[in-house]
């Protein structure tokens, strides 16, 4: 785990946590039905302890794949208290590479095939009754700046595929249907609450 720590280690200001900002909303974890994970590196899933009551895990059956069997970039015991469900992206005509998975069958959440930071990144493409959507683009980039100028991560299973996520990205957040494009990394980002009608 030393070598995760060094190169994930975060900074995490006091409030941030998601237990601390359930809290604030007036929920705990066993109010979550559905906790959706992009990716199972060490700084995104190191928080599941803190929802560890909530009904059900879903991530892409690539990332939990490769969680398994890829002990240099992920620590599995960061999941074992909870049960992870795999879910499977099918052919569609959205995203990079044309597979997503559609979650409650009407198109208000997706869950995009986004690789080359991990095998299974999914970014999440979450739409409103109006039709206006939030792109939460998980690692597909680490800032505003790396989506726009097609920046890869220094960590890439594989930089084609970061590329080629990275210029999907950019193109949707120059989408009119796309309110905002938010990437998990950027410094500008702070917890919010986004209402889409």
């Amino acid at each position: 785990m030393g070598l995760q720590v060094q190169i994930n280690k975060a900074y995490l200001p006091s409030g941030w946590s998601i237990k601390e900002q359930l809290a604030d909303l007036g929920y705990s974890d066993s109010d979550l039905d559905l906790v959706l994970l992009s990716h199972l590196h060490s700084d995104h899933a190191s928080g599941l302890p803190m929802v560890q009551n909530a009904k059900k895990f879903l991530v892409s059956e690539e990332e939990l794949d490769a969680g398994k069997k890829d002990k240099l970039r992920y620590i599995p015991k960061m999941w074992k208290d909870v049960e992870l469900t795999p879910f499977q992206f099918k052919d569609s005509n959205l995203g990079p590479f044309h597979r997503s998975f559609d979650l409650f069958g009407d198109k208000s959440v997706q869950m995009i095939w986004t690789p080359g930071h991990s095998e299974g990144l999914s970014s999440t493409l979450i739409t409103g009754a109006g039709g206006k959507s939030i792109l939460l683009a998980s690692d597909v980039g680490y800032d505003q700046s790396s989506i726009e100028e097609r920046k890869t991560q220094g960590i890439s299973i594989n930089r084609k595929w970061s590329y080629i996520s990275s210029g999907w990205a950019n193109q949707m957040s120059h989408s009119p249907n796309i309110l905002r494009t938010i990437v998990n990394h950027d410094v500008n980002t702070h917890p919010e609450i986004i209402t889409l009608s």
